[in-house]
């Protein structure tokens, strides 16, 4: 019968953070500059949803951002516009493209319109696409109800 040992408590977000400055300082200052087309295209995946933030910070005067790349199946509705979130939770939860717009503040086409667009954006084919994929992600990520009520 062995002894059991305890290992220490290790903070991940600590160690996150280490190895991120630890990261940084190798790499150098000469090389930073070098990377400006590849931080714009991180940065561009955080805006289209293709990577997700998961740490901020700063540490010796300098901003650290930390995140992952988010599976390539997923999809989130971050990617879309505050106007296409809002269609895609009126739509979603039953509503008629005409109450969608009468909601949005935008007439029955641009509505249609913008319907084809954010469903080609999510991959989807149809409303019930749609409402299946609000299931599967949680439509708590989509904009609240009372929200979509908002005039534009």
């Amino acid at each position: 019968m062995g002894i059991a040992t305890t290992r220490p408590e290790v903070d991940p977000e600590a160690a996150l953070r280490e190895l991120a400055v630890a990261f940084e300082r190798e790499r150098g200052p000469a090389r930073a500059r070098e990377d400006t087309r590849a931080v714009l295209a991180l940065w561009w995946g955080l805006v289209e949803g293709r990577w997700s933030l998961v740490e901020r910070f700063e540490a010796g005067g300098r901003r650290y951002y930390v995140a992952q790349e988010n599976p390539p199946d997923m999809v989130p509705l971050a990617s879309l516009d505050l106007l296409e979130r809002r269609l895609v939770t009126l739509i979603g939860t039953g509503q008629s493209e005409k109450a969608a717009a009468h909601a949005l503040g935008v007439g029955p086409s641009r509505v249609s319109t913008l319907l084809k667009t954010t469903l080609a954006k999510l991959g989807l084919r149809s409303r019930v696409d749609l409402v299946t994929f609000l299931q599967a992600v949680g439509a708590e990520q989509a904009e609240s109800p009372a929200a979509c009520r908002e005039v534009i």
